[in-house]
């Protein structure tokens, strides 16, 4: 009997040890789709590692985001902007988020090559959400588009 409760303690100790050296819901993966020129990452943080930012990022009102939800999580998104702000991006990024404005680094998002303006975003979570995109130069974003909401469905 004091063998199994030596074993027992020793197991329940290891647990406890073992448990406070595991990440706390901080995730981070990247899927790149090299033919499509897209990369997607969602990350998720925990409140320690949440930061706090002040975008001083313009939004453009010529630069328009639009969606259309094609049922099963997919949206279909594609955007205009105006002939100088696209010679200067590098890529653009669609950003994901529950709040007006969502801004980068974002819970959710997807980065696109310079030539594309549409973007089929495929296993979204279920609800409203809003989204933008932002031109990005040298990994800033250097402009925004319209905010816009959409029923995930």
């Amino acid at each position: 009997m004091k063998k199994l409760s030596l074993l027992c303690g020793m197991f329940a100790l290891l647990l406890l040890v073992g448990g406070g050296c595991a990440p706390k819901d901080d995730y981070s993966s990247t899927d790149t789709n090299a033919e499509t020129g897209t990369e997607h990452v969602p990350v998720t943080k925990n409140a320690a590692g949440a930061t706090t930012r002040t975008s001083t990022t313009e939004q453009h009102t010529d630069f328009v985001l639009t969606a259309e939800p094609t049922g099963d999580r997919t949206v279909a998104f594609s955007w205009t902007l105006p002939d100088e702000l696209a010679a200067q991006a590098e890529k653009f990024m669609v950003v994901r988020g529950t709040t007006p404005n969502p801004e980068h680094p974002a819970t959710w998002w997807w980065w696109r090559g310079a030539s594309y303006r549409n973007l089929e975003w495929s296993e979204l979570p279920l609800g409203e959400a809003h989204f933008r995109v932002c031109a990005i130069v040298e990994d800033n974003c250097i402009a925004y588009s319209n905010d816009i909401v959409v029923e995930v469905e």
